[in-house]
Order: structure tokens, then C-alpha cells, then sequence
């Protein structure tokens, strides 16, 4: 069972406000990191064929050349899926959120509003929403954690189990192995739609506007010219 921000933090002796400079320290430096990373790779690809003309590089050698740099993708793939499986939680790290950067980092927060609004669009992710009462109550009731059974079952998914305790004692248990919009459990083009729809009435697009493009995109395969898409954006 997981333990509030703040009993955790406590429990280490770790001041909030420790916390809290800690990742003003990281954050900056990972983002520079990052940043020149994404440079260098770019960069890499338009002096190729200089570099290739002056060392007299054959196409072979060069294609070596450029898969070098996805021998570190591929070393990394297994220890960077299992970090990611295991610090899950530690990502979603904010179990009481009170505004709306809070609540992207919070299970709990996403948990409460599925069942209070059956949609958690980016409209929901708001400091109004996260701070309403029925929202807060909701968010107390829910109990994120570590299940020993989901750990179980490997790193190749992201196992997620659900357990609901009614008042009347029935429990309703529901169970995920890929998230919805992987490869393993795509989502249907109108599901797709319907997550178009919330994003540009975010952006206060017409509906008008919304629908043609949606009626656009569904005939897809079959129009002369694509190119009439961007007008519609």
C-alpha cells in the first residue's frame, strides 16, 4: 500500500520544500541533456554523406555507421521498461492533489474523476475541477498501490488491476494489461474521434469545424488530395 506524499517525505526525513528543490536542480539539467541529444542526432544525419565523401565510405559502411547509434536504444529498451514499470508509482506521486498539475500526476485524482464524470479529458485536468468537493471526498476513498499480483506478471505490460468495495459488500474487480491506445488495444477510430472532440473544444474550435474534419479524416483513404486537410486545420 502506497503512503501519502507527505507521510513518505516525512518518513525520510525530507522537508517539502527539500523536495521541491530537488527537482528544481533535475529538471533544468535533464531538459539541456535532452535537448543537445535531440542536436547531436540531427546533426549527425545531415553531415553523414559530407563525412561519408571524405573518408571515401561505401553505403555499407555508412549504414553502420548510423545503426551505431541505436545499439544504446536498443541496450537500454529491457532496464528502461523495467524502471519505468517499477517507478510507476513514484511518477504519479501526488495522492491528495489540490490543483491541476497535481492531478496529472496523481492515479487518484484520474480514478475520482472516471467515476464522477466517466471522462477524464484535459477540461477535467483543471485547479476548479481537482478542488471541488465530490472530487476531494472521491479522491480519499481511493487506495493506490503496489499489487503483488500485477507485479507478477512481467515487464512486457503494464498491469493494472481494479477493485471496487460497494456499500451493500459486493466487490467489483475489473483488470488491464495494456493501456488503451496501445498496439495490444487500439482504439477505434471513434473513440479517437471522441478524444479529438474533447482536445479542440478545450481550444474552443466551432463544433463545425471539429465535425469536417473528422468527416475528412474518416474518408481518408479515398480523397484526391490530402493537402485540403490543412485548410481544414
Amino acid at each position: 500500500m502506497l503512503k501519502t506524499e507527505q507521510e513518505r517525505d516525512s518518513g525520510k526525513g525530507i522537508a517539502p520544500s527539500r523536495i521541491s528543490q530537488r527537482w528544481i536542480r533535475i529538471i533544468p539539467v535533464a531538459l539541456i541533456m535532452y535537448t543537445i541529444a535531440f542536436i547531436d542526432r540531427t546533426n549527425i544525419s545531415l553531415a553523414l554523406p559530407k563525412i561519408s565523401r571524405d573518408l571515401h565510405l561505401d553505403p555499407q559502411q555508412t549504414g553502420t555507421i548510423a545503426g551505431v547509434f541505436f545499439l544504446g536504444y536498443l541496450a537500454l529498451q529491457i532496464p528502461g521498461g523495467h524502471l519505468a514499470n517499477h517507478n510507476m508509482t513514484t511518477t504519479l506521486l501526488h495522492h491528495q492533489p489540490k490543483t491541476g498539475l497535481e492531478a496529472k500526476f496523481s492515479m487518484e485524482f484520474r480514478m475520482a474523476i472516471l467515476l464522477l464524470e466517466r471522462k477524464a479529458g484535459l477540461g477535467e485536468f483543471s485547479d476548479r475541477v481537482v478542488r471541488r468537493a465530490d472530487v476531494q471526498e472521491m479522491i480519499r476513498r481511493i487506495n493506490f498501490h503496489v499489487d503483488p499480483e500485477a507485479e507478477s506478471v512481467g515487464y512486457d505490460k503494464m498491469t493494472s488491476l481494479l477493485k471496487i468495495h460497494l456499500k451493500d459488500g459486493r466487490v467489483i474487480t475489473g483488470r488491464a494489461d495494456f493501456g488503451k491506445g496501445s498496439p495490444a488495444n487500439p482504439m477505434t477510430f471513434e473513440e479517437a474521434a471522441a478524444k479529438f472532440r474533447g482536445c479542440a473544444e478545450f481550444a474552443d474550435w466551432p463544433k463545425l469545424k471539429s465535425e469536417k474534419i473528422i468527416a475528412y479524416v474518416r474518408a481518408l483513404d479515398s480523397v484526391p488530395d490530402v493537402s485540403t486537410l490543412s485548410s481544414l486545420l
